[in-house]
């Protein structure tokens, strides 16, 4: 028993002197400034099966292959553009037995969102209608991290609109094109 604490004490020790701070290239920062990144994952805490195959996912991308083209453009100027090519609608309904019924619709959007952003270091805070949202570049990936969720919007059956509210973490993935 002594000889495999002093081998593991002897590992570690190699180990730490091996790693030192000059061979780790993860603090440089990487710009996004010119650059495009393209959504490449939607998860959530929660598996769903969006797309009705009887297997769920708790990656939105992945269940219903909306938002697929979704992007966000930086410009060099601190100014970033979002592009929604599609929007994903979610029909919630009850049939006559009580059992939830759902449809799911990519809806052709094309829709151009003007942003600003600022980087620090690896940290990238993108600014909408006076909202923060805060993300991490590592590698070719920016993701976000929506810890408290959102609000969303739904159409009842009379047409009148309502709001709900998602209260779980959500991960947004783009990954550098």
């Amino acid at each position: 028993m002594k000889n495999l604490f002093k081998y593991l004490t002897i590992s570690l020790l190699a180990f730490t002197v091996s790693c030192s701070s000059d061979d780790d290239s993860s603090n440089d920062t990487i710009l996004v400034d010119g650059e495009t990144y393209l959504l490449t994952s939607f998860e959530t805490e929660t598996s769903f099966d969006l797309d009705g195959d009887g297997d769920a996912s708790n990656d939105i991308l992945v269940e219903t292959g909306c938002l697929q083209n979704n992007r966000l453009i930086f410009s060099t100027d601190n100014t970033a553009t979002a592009i929604n090519e599609t929007f994903l609608d979610i029909y919630v309904s009850e049939d006559t037995s009580g059992n939830l019924l759902q449809l799911v619709e990519c809806d052709i959007d094309n829709e151009a969102i003007p942003l600003t952003f600022s980087q620090n270091g690896n940290t990238v805070n993108i600014v909408d209608s006076g909202e923060t949202l805060s993300g991490i570049v590592s590698g070719n990936t920016l993701v976000f991290t929506l810890n408290d969720g959102f609000v969303g919007e739904f159409l009842n059956e009379d047409g009148s609109e309502g709001t709900f509210e998602l209260e779980e973490t959500i991960v947004l993935t783009y990954t550098r094109q």
